[in-house]
């Protein structure tokens, strides 16, 4: 998520125009300098972003954690208590019960 946080900010900072880099060859510094490739670095800044925070949410909810609320009503939640069933046994349990 750190990735994501810097690709989104470090375009529009002071070090994006200062950057080593670009003053070498003046047809990369007006490259890099357009608004365009500005946006479109900090828009791989915001998909890491959320990519991070659905990876944070899912892996919070496979242990047990959520973000927002009680683990019981979690969509993504995993039944952990109970193992886990054959599929023909589970069915011929339900006949005899």
């Amino acid at each position: 998520m750190e990735t994501g946080v810097v690709l989104l900010m470090a375009p529009w900072s002071s070090f994006w125009d200062r950057n080593w880099f670009v003053d070498g060859a003046a047809g990369f510094q007006i490259l890099m300098g357009g608004a365009a490739v500005r946006g479109a670095v900090s828009g791989v800044g915001i998909v890491n972003l959320c990519a991070g925070l659905w990876e944070l949410v899912v892996t919070g909810a496979s242990w047990g954690v959520t973000l927002f609320g009680d683990v019981s009503t979690s969509p993504l939640r995993k039944d952990l208590s109970e193992p886990a069933a054959p599929a023909g046994r589970a069915a011929s349990t339900a006949e005899n019960g």
